[in-house]
């Protein structure tokens, strides 16, 4: 980690203002707010904290992603969430004021917003037409997380993977096509390969993808 310059911290202070919590403050509201904000560096794959630490702050995503995962006892990683620019994370373990429930890792290079516990609620408290925003925020992290239960349980190997590209797309702007997401599992060595990508960016349990994988050789060997 490392301290941002002066200059990053005034051009983290210009996204925050595009951010969906802060969008609709006026100036002198987003001056009291960000003038505690504290602006770090992250390399990449450097946590950025881990589950079960203590919750003192919000943070958010000024650039580069942050990866919102969930670790196993074997070293596996469910991943809830991929944090992109102009949006929070570490809203939960802040509002309850108990300890973080996933980890947070940076995926590459990024830079990173943190506003400290006590001067996010006592804005809160100042500024109440902010807590729609954050319940916005909050309902769109649940329906994410039930949509990818929803997927684990009931879509095979490849159509989640397929998913989880066509959204990495989306959220980059990148306009995607049907066609586009078309896989070749015919043979043993490209199911092993896709599980292993599934693994990588979306971290699907590994039953599933050995399971997905069994079926593709089973169908490679006919």
């Amino acid at each position: 980690m490392v301290v941002a310059t002066r200059t990053q911290a005034e051009e983290a202070r210009r996204v925050l203002g595009e951010c969906v919590l802060f969008r609709d403050l006026d100036p002198e509201e987003r001056n009291i707010l960000f003038a505690h904000v504290r602006v770090r560096s992250y390399a990449a794959g450097e946590t950025i904290f881990l589950m079960e630490s203590a919750a003192d702050s919000l943070m958010a995503v000024v650039s580069g992603s942050v990866r919102i995962g969930v670790p196993s006892p074997d070293g596996k990683e469910i991943v809830l969430a991929l944090i992109q620019p102009m949006e929070v994370f570490g809203e939960i373990a802040l509002l309850d004021g108990k300890k973080r429930t996933a980890d947070a890792k940076a995926i590459g290079a990024c830079t990173v917003a943190v506003f400290e516990r006590h001067d996010v609620l006592a804005f809160l408290k100042d500024n109440p037409k902010v807590w729609p925003k954050l319940v916005e925020v909050l309902c769109a992290r649940l329906r994410s997380a039930d949509q990818h239960i929803a997927e684990i349980a009931f879509q095979e190997l490849p159509t989640r993977l397929a998913k989880k590209l066509l959204r990495l797309a989306s959220a980059q702007g990148v306009e995607t096509t049907v066609e586009c997401c078309r896989f070749n599992f015919r043979s043993a060595s490209s199911a092993t390969s896709a599980a292993q990508a599934a693994r990588a960016s979306t971290s699907v349990p590994a039953d599933g993808s050995a399971a997905a994988s069994s079926r593709s050789r089973k169908a490679s060997s006919r």
